[in-house]
């Protein structure tokens, strides 16, 4: 039976996606022997790690796709790599597979999601292998799940591959978004396995066996981008000439899948107040209501127009009773306008601007008649508005009706206001520092029966939201500082600002300065102009976060210490020995396989580059722990083992 996508009245955003096994460089011994002279040339070059990745980037480069899945990605140069699509634009994740020299990741292009989650699926199969699933939300508000995997292959793990699509299947039942799955299934659309998939999910090029593989001298289709029923692909189909592998041109022995979706877009409709209970006590029935009583009714009125739930209207209400009957009680106490009374209420007792701007908005509903008051603003204009003109415009929204007309609390508000900008102003002028900061304090130095929370609400408005800098870089050891410079933010080009060091690998940099545009900046070594990180500057938006690994050229850092651990112990022909721990190992799930030196496997060696505290760690051979009490290992000390047991 075809499948006819169902048609959707919701706004579109489009969403352009690819999958790419890379080829880690660990696994190309798979085709020693099997390569034509150009092939074999392109990887027996010199420095062929780095040109190869290179080659992958530029590739990637190519599909100009907002997300790319990639496989095969090699543990020893994935920050590397990951710094390198940063330059491009991208947000990376990556995801170790356990006791394998490789991974996944997925990079998300910046600017078209506003953030996203990540959730690990592993198969827990003894393979180590995993899926990666991101949940993701664009600047438009569309929602969707990516997931990436790479599962197990070979005709002799049938058994172990068809669990690992039994439980990836299941994940993605259990996912309510739509979910599109990327990566390198290892099987053709022939094989009994696709039809495991298909029966819950869409393959976007329709079942078709355009190959994306090399595997010897035959093209198999193993690569795939599969998608829920309630979405249908746009466009979609392969990328590159499989028959150009292991070149310039196309580094891997897999070509790209692309394809491209519309996802729906959530309108911001207001939902009905249907189901929530309302109430009214004010004196009086609605046939012969009190004017308060009548006040509530508009109050119900408008929250019938606006999305909210039980909770959040008792909240609501409960507070705008305590507006009514103190507004009721003061007007009769000094004689007072119910009216300027009941705005003072709702000035100062709303818990933010947006609700003051409501219950304001209440009252014309009710019949409220306001008195008239000459609306000012005194703030500078000159030849436009400076900034405290523009925040005192904000003042007079906030205390204006629907009507136009000005509240009985207008006058001594504004003129209150009015001071505090000025002092605010004069403490910046005489003893600098940042405007809003300032105001802030201001404000509350004030009794709060002046409604200074009602100011400070104004305030925030115009606070800019935080941008955040994260910096990975093992590089720079404890006794060196790494700075920021740059233009935007109180930034400079001719001096830094030193990083906060989080931990041995991650530095931060945060600011709430406003700037215009984006902020421009590059890491400094030491704040010293001749220790530049290598490549383009970074850009970032305000209030954004973005993280990135520096590269810096080898002749500008200090030498960094190695850590070394060496077992001279017999294992048994055929077995691994392994590390897990804390520190450089990553967590204690993760298995870290060591190089053995010797033929009888008497010899086993690992050694971390870089700064890091003291970590603890086991032994393991395969999937058994050693016994005892964990070893502790020294930044930049060798540790060598003789004896253990398991």
């Amino acid at each position: 039976m075809a499948y006819s996508p169902s048609v959707s009245s919701h706004p579109k955003e489009r969403v352009s996606v690819a999958t790419y096994n890379c080829l880690a460089n660990e696994f190309l011994h798979h085709w020693n022997g099997k390569l034509s002279p150009q092939q074999s040339a392109y990887v027996t070059q010199p420095q062929f790690d780095d040109k190869k990745q290179q080659d992958v980037v530029a590739r990637i480069q190519k599909l100009n796709a907002d997300v790319v899945c990639v496989q095969e990605l090699s543990s020893n140069n994935v920050q590397a790599f990951i710094f390198k699509m940063a330059q491009l634009g991208y947000t990376g994740v990556y995801e170790q597979f356990d006791g394998k020299p490789d991974g996944i990741a997925t990079f998300i292009r910046n600017g078209k999601f506003t953030e996203y989650s990540k959730e690990v699926v592993s198969y827990q199969d003894g393979t180590g292998r995993k899926a990666l699933f991101l949940h993701l939300k664009t600047q438009q508000g569309a929602i969707v799940d990516i997931a990436n995997t790479h599962l197990q292959g070979g005709q002799q793990n049938v058994p172990l591959a068809n669990a690992e699509i039994t439980k990836l299947v299941q994940k993605v039942s259990q996912v309510v978004n739509p979910v599109i799955l990327c990566g390198d299934m290892n099987f053709t659309p022939m094989d009994p396995r696709f039809q495991t998939v298909h029966h819950s999910l869409a393959d976007s090029l329709n079942g078709q066996s355009y190959p994306t593989s090399m595997n010897g001298t035959t093209g198999l289709r193993l690569d795939y981008i599969w998608h829920t029923r309630s979405l249908a692909p746009v466009s979609s189909g392969l990328s590159g000439n499989l028959q150009k592998f292991l070149t310039q041109e196309e580094p891997s022995d897999h070509i790209p899948v692309v394809a491209s979706f519309d996802l729906d877009v959530p309108q911001s409709q207001p939902t009905s107040v249907t189901g929530v209970v309302t109430r009214n006590t004010m004196p009086g029935t609605d046939q012969s209501p009190s004017f308060r009583r009548k006040l509530f009714m508009a109050f119900n009125q408008k929250m019938a127009a606006m999305p909210i739930t039980q909770q959040k209207y008792d909240e609501c209400a409960t507070r705008f009773e305590a507006m009514l009957n103190e507004a009721d009680s003061r007007a009769r106490q000094f004689s007072q306008p119910f009216a300027a009374c009941l705005i003072e209420q709702i000035a100062f007792k709303s818990i933010d601007a947006q609700e003051a701007s409501e219950l304001c908005a209440v009252l014309p509903l009710a019949g409220m008649t306001m008195p008239q008051y000459h609306y000012y603003n005194d703030q500078p204009y000159n030849n436009g508005p400076s900034f405290r003109h523009t925040i005192f415009e904000r003042f007079n929204q906030m205390f204006s009706l629907q009507s136009g007309n000005l509240s009985g609390m207008y006058p001594a508000m504004a003129q209150f206001f009015s001071q505090v900008l000025t002092l605010a102003e004069q403490e910046r002028v005489n003893f600098g520092g940042d405007f809003l900061t300032i105001l802030s304090k201001t404000i509350e130095l004030f009794p709060q029966s002046y409604g200074t929370a009602f100011l400070s609400s104004i305030v925030e408005q115009f606070k800019p939201s935080e941008t955040v800098v994260v910096i990975k870089c093992k590089d720079v050891p404890s006794d060196q500082e790494l700075y920021l410079r740059g233009s935007g933010a109180g930034l400079s080009w001719s001096s830094g600002v030193k990083l906060k060091r989080l931990d041995w690998e991650t530095f931060e940099f945060r600011t709430k300065t406003p700037f215009s545009g984006e902020l421009e900046y590059k890491c400094v070594l030491n704040d010293d102009g001749n220790k530049w990180e290598e490549g383009a500057n970074h850009k970032i938006a305000q209030g954004k976060k973005v993280e990135g690994v520096p590269s810096f050229n080898v002749s500008v850092l200090p030498p960094l210490k190695k850590t070394v651990v060496e077992v001279n112990c017999a294992v048994p022909p055929g077995k691994t020995l392994y590390l897990s721990g804390s520190g450089p190992l990553g967590n204690w799930d993760r298995k870290v396989p060591m190089t053995c030196l010797s033929s009888d496997s008497s010899k086993w060696f690992i050694s971390f580059d870089g700064e890091f505290p003291a970590f603890e760690y086991k032994l393991r051979l395969d999937d058994n722990w050693e016994q005892g009490a964990n070893r502790k290992a020294e930044c930049g000390k060798k540790a060598e083992i003789k004896a253990f047991q398991f």
